[in-house]
């Protein structure tokens, strides 16, 4: 056995359980197909006030833009779940080998009554969490005791003093 070879098997070894696909220049990405880097990115990307302010990608979905066959790679990427976690567009990722972003938040036309996906550069995400909430009560609570304790004009019976 040569040394071509143990290196070869060594690099297989250290590989473990890591999967790959092959880029445009002929050569291999590899990455941990258990990682949760792509969850958690659309969960940055989520908390997030707009696309402005999304962190970078992850490494793997920069390299899927080089990938020979791009669609091929996302399928095998994304676990053949469907693309529902993922923050950018798949088809201008296959089409056009780039990173748009895709609106994460749908609205209610309350006119029409249909869904619209909000633009990524727009969206403002609310606070939902209990500390948002308690705080919203006690703002409502504090301006309904401010009025309370403004003194109130006195009614007005329509007499006049002639003065």
């Amino acid at each position: 056995m040569g040394a071509r070879d143990k290196l070869r098997r060594l690099e297989r070894a250290a590989r473990g359980q890591l999967e790959h696909f092959e880029l445009l220049d002929g050569s291999r990405y590899y990455y941990d197909p258990t990682s949760a880097e792509l969850f958690l990115h659309w969960c940055d990307c989520i908390r997030a006030d707009s696309a402005h302010h999304w962190p970078p990608p992850p490494e793997t979905m920069s390299k899927l833009c080089e990938a020979k066959d791009v669609h091929r790679a996302l399928e095998q990427v994304c676990g053949g779940g469907g693309w529902g976690t993922l923050v950018y567009d798949p088809e201008v990722l296959v089409n056009e080998r780039r990173l748009e972003p895709r609106g994460l938040v749908t609205v209610r036309d309350p006119a029409t009554g249909e869904w619209h996906v909000r633009d990524p550069y727009d969206q403002r995400v609310e606070d939902l969490s209990e500390q948002a909430r308690q705080s919203r009560e006690d703002g409502t609570q504090r301006g309904r005791a401010e009025a309370l304790r403004r003194p109130r004009a006195a009614p007005s019976l329509g007499i006049s003093t002639g003065v």
